[in-house]
């Protein structure tokens, strides 16, 4: 009987080994690195991009403040037209000179158009008052 209690308990007893063997032990073989955030930005990284980010957003107040004074200004140039075109001489005035108060704000090439609508104010004025009852 010996040996044959033996005999079952050699294999049960390797089974019992192999399958330990099999188990991952609780401690790591190797000390895993210690967890940091993947890009930990430096304090002067942070103000660069701080930096970075704030001439981004003047830059893009400064674009949509000229694309909104451009705007401003082509209203008025078109009021100043059509107020030429229906003789309404006082309105085109006031809008003219709103007009020649933005000229340093807008972009160069307006200045001709500025000065082109003058122009053409003037002549007109200068046109309606040579025609009987006057500049209105």
């Amino acid at each position: 009987m010996n040996k044959r209690l033996l005999m079952l308990a050699v294999p049960v007893l390797a089974g019992l080994i192999l399958v330990g063997c099999d188990q991952k032990s609780d401690t790591p073989a190797t000390p895993a690195a210690p967890k940091t955030p993947a890009a930990q930005a430096t304090p002067a990284a942070q103000a660069t991009d701080a930096v970075t980010n704030s001439a981004k957003t003047a830059t893009d107040t400064a674009k949509t403040a000229a694309s909104n004074s451009t705007r401003e200004a082509q209203n008025l140039l078109d009021q100043v037209t059509q107020n030429i075109k229906d003789n309404k001489m006082q309105l085109a005035e006031s809008a003219l000179t709103k007009l020649e108060g933005m000229k340093a704000s807008l972009p160069a090439d307006w200045a001709p158009r500025i000065d082109q609508a003058r122009g053409a104010f003037d002549a007109a004025k200068k046109a309606a008052s040579m025609l009987p009852g006057g500049a209105r």
